[in-house]
């Protein structure tokens, strides 16, 4: 009986003789490498919920997916998810709580819809390219840079039925609108980042919430700002910028329509014409335009601070 030097010895030998099996051989060691990177990637995902042109209803489940770009729950290509009393935790870049992308995608929560993100880039609940989502009650949280709360990318839908949004990332924006319609009422959203917008409509979007509050505390964290023909409208809602530098409102090329509520910032007025900065000859006139409304309200300026600013229904456009 030959010893195993010796077998291996002669198989050593004997391959370059046979080219067909040393081409098994290779096959045989390229599947092992690609068996096990496989196995890597599903024990990363195992849990998350994926509807690929499918109808997938869940309830009663926590999901928690690890892994840059894994999704805890995924509708995709005309999927749909029927959720229910469902919480989700995922940790990696671009490791969004709910993912829905495509035409015919939908995403339902009904109950409360509990996420938490903690990578870069990673949304709380993100609707891409003709997607919709509905949620009943919403608890989201994300603590990465540029993790928005509830993010509306190009031609979606999203409705929020109430709760919360807590975004703790630089330029982790409460709600960020991309040629995108959000519809919510009875939100409380709050961010902390460093340029971490409460509200953002641009490209178009349309942002409409009721009885709603809004409060930033980041260093030039501008508590809504419409820009690129962005629309917001807000009714009996409070936003509230807290940061230094930051305003209430900033407009940069949007509209802005308020009934009720109020505006408060550490700046006079709460509300700032970006594009003055390089027009400042129509500062004046602008402030004339408005005065009735500030003079009405309430707003008691003190050097650089301003107590409140209640607003009666009035809309600004630039």
């Amino acid at each position: 009986m030959s010893s195993a030097s010796e077998f291996n010895s002669r198989v050593l030998i004997l391959m370059p003789h046979f080219p067909l099996l040393r081409q098994s051989a290779l096959m045989l060691a390229v599947s092992q490498a690609l068996l096990f990177s496989c196995v890597q990637v599903q024990a990363a995902d195992a849990d998350a919920v994926i509807a690929q042109s499918a109808n997938i209803t869940i309830s009663d489940r926590h999901i928690e997916t690890t892994g840059d770009g894994v999704a805890a729950m995924n509708a995709d290509s005309g999927g749909k998810i029927e959720a229910s009393g469902v919480s989700a935790t995922t940790s990696g870049k671009l490791a969004h709580g709910v993912l829905v992308y495509g035409f015919g995608s939908q995403f339902n929560g009904t109950d409360e819809l509990t996420v938490t993100t903690s990578g870069e880039g990673a949304a709380g609940l993100k609707v891409h390219i003709d997607g919709k989502a509905s949620v009943e009650k919403v608890k989201i949280a994300t603590s990465g840079q540029t993790a928005h709360g509830v993010d509306a990318d190009s031609l979606v839908t999203i409705n929020l039925g109430g709760g919360s949004i807590t975004t703790t990332g630089d330029k982790s924006y409460g709600i960020r609108g991309w040629n995108g319609i959000v519809n919510g009422h009875d939100l409380a959203i709050r961010t902390e980042g460093a340029g971490a917008i409460g509200i953002l409509a641009v490209s178009g979007s349309a942002i409409d919430l009721r009885a709603s509050s809004i409060n930033t505390y980041g260093v030039g964290a501008a508590g809504i700002q419409a820009g690129g023909k962005g629309q917001i409208e807000l009714k009996d809602s409070h936003v509230k910028a807290h940061g230094a530098g930051a305003v209430g409102a900033l407009l940069s090329g949007g509209s802005l329509a308020i009934t009720g509520g109020s505006i408060q910032s550490s700046r006079c007025g709460g509300i700032e014409y970006q594009w003055l900065r390089q027009h400042s000859r129509h500062r004046r006139r602008l402030h004339r335009e408005h005065q009735w409304t500030r003079d009405q309200g309430r707003c008691r300026c003190r050097g650089n601070h301003c107590r409140e600013q209640r607003l009666y229904p009035v809309s600004w456009r630039r």
